[in-house]
């Protein structure tokens, strides 16, 4: 749940080295809000808590097995989640992902067998574009060099493929 009040009271209460290595001091801190009173430990790598008693602060109140926490959060960006960075990321679009995929290979299944030739970056540049956007019509300056058949012993050997 997310609080904001006034900081009534902060001490010391050690600290800990984060993941990264990081010095992490933690604090006891007690804040006041028009809901009642709120204790719990916060975080900060400075010394000194960098709020002084009597300021407003915003935090997300969280209850562990080690008992409450508060992270610090801007209510400016209360929607984008306590750590900022634009809040919920979505889901990739699988479907999206696997359609390019597909199209990457029947692409270069076409040029290793010389169904096409990609003569130029421009050409190759065209094919991309097809592979991102899935335009419905083959890129003009790409020409067909073969219509006749290959015979299955020059197919590309697994090693040859893309």
């Amino acid at each position: 749940m997310q609080k904001t009040g006034q900081i009534t009271s902060i001490t010391p209460d050690g600290g800990y080295n984060n993941q990264r290595g990081d010095r992490i001091n933690t604090f006891q801190m007690t804040i006041t809000c028009p809901e009642g009173t709120y204790a719990g430990q916060i975080g900060s790598k400075a010394q000194t808590y960098p709020i002084a008693v009597g300021e407003q602060i915003s935090v997300e109140v969280t209850n562990t097995e080690h008992g409450t926490r508060f992270t610090k959060f801007n209510p400016q960006y209360a929607g984008q989640g306590s750590r900022g960075g634009g809040g919920k990321k979505s889901d990739p679009d699988w479907d999206a992902i696997a359609v390019g995929k597909s199209r990457c290979a029947v692409v270069c299944a076409a040029i290793q067998s010389r169904q096409i030739e990609v003569a130029s970056e421009m050409d190759c540049d065209k094919w991309v574009q097809y592979i991102i956007l899935g335009h419905n019509r083959v890129p003009q300056q790409v020409t067909v060099q073969r219509t006749e058949e290959i015979p299955p012993d020059q197919f590309p050997n697994d090693d040859e493929v893309c």
